[in-house]
């Protein structure tokens, strides 16, 4: 077994497996399948070599495998280029055109038509190389449409890297690279996220443009925070920035970018100042809601009230299974767990709530009045596929405003806890019953406080 020591870390055969180390420097190594006529130019040895600068072994593991990675990514592009339609992203192609000119050694003809006078002998070879690669590669990716339609998808990127430069990313492909960079996998959770950042993308290409990542500005990013301003508070744009900092970092460390950030460091005016704080329920709200509740009894009045002596959040209680209600038990209590259509916020938010008062009152009536095969809690709401809370949001507001109560569902949540806090609840078990994430290492360890322990408090504030 090939065994490389290294910073007293040891590498293993499997982990060298696409690097060797010569003469004291490191060699990255793959057999390359050659007579698929990818591409011209392509190395026709069987075995490809390639020095990688890296200082040691265990970094050499690391960049051979992301080597290896890439030229994946370039065998994909490869075999769906002239599909109609190609199902490569526009990351994938800009990957596997850099990728390309690695391999060819193109990337170097590049570098030195770049810094040579034409009237050098090394500057007029290199032209003429280059010259040579764009005849071919014009050649080996003309499509079949004629004018109009001259390359295919990925030999147009080809086309431009070798006659103007190579490309950047634009800020409108930073999210594919940071999905798979994360390596972020399809789920109700996600899909939300993703469609929040593709969401925020858009608002600044909409004030920016679409410019290469390392192009944008830091005036670019000011003149977004002052549009943003005069329709969006100042928590909002801070959002929106973190995360244009985040997809910019990960697309730049993808593609060698090495200019500063231009989201990080910015001062939004007046920051926080635009917050609105969040008022909890008075007493005699409270009691007037769980009255109109018990007098309409519906699924809506159902969900509102389960809300008021829990307080969980909206999606936990939209997204519950009707086997999560657990009835016929010393204690009745409902399960929040994390279900393939509806995520939990944090590893903190699974947990078991004791029913009392107006929940249990809710929780009774779900029960009682579902039907033989019904799965859901709120099947109104609830597939399998994905829980709709917005909506339940949007019905559970509305039934509170027309009761003449202006406040929103998320401070039902808030109550729950000004309730906990005035009858000395230990702060520790007020987080339990609402789901807080835990404060400190020792909150996670043992498995947290029994249903009797949580009931004994909500039951100094239930409503009768």
């Amino acid at each position: 077994m090939t065994i490389y020591v290294t910073n007293s870390k040891t590498i293993s055969k499997r982990q060298s497996k696409y690097f060797r180390q010569e003469e004291g420097r490191f060699l990255f190594e793959k057999r390359l399948n050659s007579d698929k006529g990818w591409f011209p130019f392509f190395p026709k040895s069987k075995i490809f070599l390639k020095p990688i600068r890296v200082a040691d072994a265990s970094e050499a593991a690391i960049e051979a495998r992301r080597l290896k990675e890439e030229i994946d990514n370039l065998q994909l592009v490869a075999a769906r280029d002239g599909r109609k339609p190609n199902l490569s992203t526009p990351s994938e192609i800009f990957r596997a055109v850099k990728t390309w000119l690695w391999i060819t050694g193109v990337d170097e003809e590049l570098a030195t038509v770049k810094r040579s006078s034409e009237l050098t002998e090394d500057g007029s070879a290199a032209r003429i190389r280059l010259a040579e690669t764009i005849d071919a590669v014009t050649d080996a990716y003309r499509s079949e449409g004629g004018i109009g339609d001259y390359l295919s998808d990925f030999g147009a990127a080809l086309f431009e890297a070798l006659t103007i430069g190579t490309p950047t990313l634009l800020m409108s492909n930073t999210l594919d690279v940071y999905i798979r960079a994360k390596g972020i996998r399809s789920s109700s959770k996600s899909d939300k996220a993703i469609a929040d950042l593709r969401r925020w993308i858009d608002n600044f290409i909409s004030v920016s443009q679409d410019r290469p990542i390392d192009k944008v500005t830091r005036k670019d990013v000011e003149e977004f925070i002052d549009h943003r301003l005069k329709t969006a508070k100042t928590g909002t744009v801070r959002r929106e920035l973190n995360a244009l900092t985040s997809l910019w970092n990960c697309a730049a460390r993808d593609t060698n970018v090495i200019t500063p950030n231009p989201f990080t460091r910015h001062v939004i005016p007046d920051e926080g100042k635009d917050k609105k704080a969040r008022i909890s329920y008075s007493d005699q709200e409270l009691v007037s809601l769980y009255q109109s509740c018990k007098d309409r009894d519906d699924e809506i009045r159902w969900l509102t009230a389960l809300i008021i002596d829990t307080g969980a959040r909206m999606a936990e209680i939209t997204g519950l299974a009707l086997s999560d209600l657990v009835m016929d038990v010393d204690v009745p209590h409902m399960i929040i767990k994390e279900q393939p259509w509806r995520s939990i916020k944090t590893t903190g938010s699974r947990r078991n709530v004791p029913l009392v008062g107006a929940s249990l009152w809710a929780a009774t009536r779900i029960v009682q009045n579902a039907k033989t095969d019904q799965f859901f809690a709120f099947p109104r709401y609830t597939t399998t596929k994905k829980c709709n809370a917005s909506s339940a949001s949007a019905a559970v507001v509305q039934f509170i405003r027309s009761q003449g109560i202006n406040h929103i569902a998320h401070e039902l949540r808030h109550s729950i806890q000004d309730r906990l806090r005035n009858v000395e609840c230990p702060k520790e078990i007020s987080y339990a019953i609402d789901g807080h994430a835990h404060q400190d290492v020792g909150d996670t360890y043992g498995s947290g406080y029994s249903l009797f322990v949580l009931k004994k408090w909500l039951d100094k504030v239930a409503l009768q």
